[in-house]
């Protein structure tokens, strides 16, 4: 199991910062880069998952935010 989860870790912190650098991309090419309506669009398609994955979600637009601006 532990292996698995390591696996899976690894899979996600990949994910992430590729979802990262895709984030700081959109900065070069559009000058309005908050989309509250997308965002939000994005947050309930995560929620559909489970609350918990929501709340990471809201972590990680956050984060992209950050990258943006």
């Amino acid at each position: 199991l532990r292996f698995r989860i390591d696996s899976l870790d690894n899979q996600i912190c990949s994910l992430l910062r590729q979802r990262f650098e895709l984030a700081l991309m959109t900065k070069k090419y559009k000058s309005n880069v908050i989309d509250e309506q997308r965002e939000l669009v994005v947050l309930n398609r995560a929620k559909n998952f489970g609350d918990e994955i929501g709340i990471i979600y809201e972590t990680i637009i956050n984060e992209c935010r950050k990258k943006q601006l």
